[in-house]
């Protein structure tokens, strides 16, 4: 009989070689929101796997904002960990073996994840638009990944809403993770607020236009005042209301000033005390009937308002008195005119007491009587031949 004899021989993998070891990921794209597995395999010279996990593995990245866990040892030489990123752009993967580079250094590319409803924005081109029903701006909507990257390409159902004007055509995709749409101003000042919904939800971001009046329309203005009439001492305030052409109280205009037809009167420059509302001080120095209108840069407005300008208080420097005859007989009457002037040589308007005193005996005044506003005549009667010197006097104080 023949004599068979065999034996079993165990060959096991040698020393890692770097050359043969394999670097590798799970996926070439990684999104923001995800992760890729970094694989070591590490192998002998004939390329068999390594059995024992006793080498020092280390992975690494090309990028400082990526994220790798720790590295696990999976058994037959195989070593992973999880990359992660929020930041996009190439990332270049390297690993060493017990301090020596890994030929194989494979590259991930990142991409913006989903679109984020926290971190997606809204602008509007205007921040405000007139409300004249014709001006019109653009929403913008930049989706953005829950990292805050843009993201470049479109496709996702995107729906923009407004509480105030009018939404023109139908929201625009880009394909490049933007959305426009136009709005129309309404006739109506207010504020809307623009609302986006991305797949159905709504943003957290916001934005709102403000829909300002138009130019005052001068025939709008309604003028007042706080008084129908008032001395030369004293000043009234004039009050402007302004719209625009659709009704909306409205302060748009380059100048707006009041206008006075009287001579010697003046008004301050307006001050704007709300949308549309103006007042300004008036004042005169000559009496008469003001009336009062506006300008709104250079044009008339078509609304005015009549107001009373009387003479101040008496002022003794710019009074006079008069006699109607230097000589009478013992028969007449001489009449004393006393004009009663304010600081600005009008007749005042003011009501003292004025009486006259004679230097003559027998030789008397009468009681005034006023005649006009500032005008008073008082009779003076003698039963004496001779000279007599009349004093008239304003309140005991006598004219000079």
């Amino acid at each position: 009989d023949g004599v068979s004899n065999s034996e079993t021989v165990t060959v096991n993998p040698g020393t890692a070689i770097l050359a043969n070891s394999t670097v590798s990921v799970s996926s070439t794209t990684l999104s923001t929101d995800d992760v890729v597995t970094v694989s070591v395999q590490l192998k002998d010279v004939d390329g068999n796997d390594m059995p024992n996990d006793t080498e020092t593995v280390v992975i690494s990245t090309s990028s400082d904002d990526a994220t790798l866990t720790a590295v696990v040892s999976r058994g037959g030489g195989l070593y992973e960990a999880e990359l992660s990123s929020t930041t996009v752009g190439d990332i270049i993967i390297s690993a060493t073996i017990n301090g020596f580079d890994v030929d194989s250094t494979p590259t991930v590319s990142v991409v913006p994840g989903a679109p984020s409803l926290i971190t997606s924005t809204v602008v509007s081109a205007d921040a405000s638009l007139v409300a004249d029903g014709v001006s019109s701006t653009l929403i913008t909507v930049q989706l953005k990944d829950a990292a805050g990257n843009n993201i470049v390409t479109g496709g996702e159902d995107v729906e923009i809403f407004i509480t105030e004007g009018k939404l023109v055509a139908e929201v625009a995709d880009n394909s490049d993770g933007t959305y426009t749409r136009e709005i129309l101003s309404p006739t109506e000042t207010g504020i809307a607020l623009v609302n986006v919904s991305i797949n159905g939800d709504f943003m957290a971001n916001r934005v709102m236009i403000d829909f300002t009046a138009g130019p005052i329309d001068p025939s709008t203005i309604e003028i007042g005042t706080s008084a129908e009439a008032f001395t030369t001492d004293e000043t009234i305030t004039v009050t402007l209301v302004a719209f625009d052409v659709f009704g909306n109280p409205s302060s748009n205009a380059g100048s707006i000033a009041i206008t006075s037809t009287l001579d010697g009167s003046s008004a301050t420059s307006v001050t704007e005390t709300s949308t549309g509302n103006f007042t300004a001080t008036f004042s005169a120095t000559k009496a008469g009937i003001a009336t009062l209108g506006a300008e709104i840069d250079g044009v008339a407005s078509t609304s005015t308002a009549d107001v009373t300008v009387n003479g101040g208080a008496v002022q003794l420097a710019q009074s006079t008195v008069e006699r109607s005859m230097s000589a009478a007989t013992t028969d007449d009457a001489v009449v004393i005119t006393v004009r009663l002037n304010d600081a600005y040589g009008n007749p005042s308007s003011s009501t003292p007491e004025v009486a006259a005193t004679t230097s003559l005996a027998g030789t008397s005044a009468g009681t005034a009587t006023m005649v006009s506003a500032g005008v008073y005549e008082i009779p003076v009667t003698s039963v004496a031949r001779g000279v007599t010197f009349v004093t008239a006097t304003v309140d005991g104080t006598p004219l000079p």
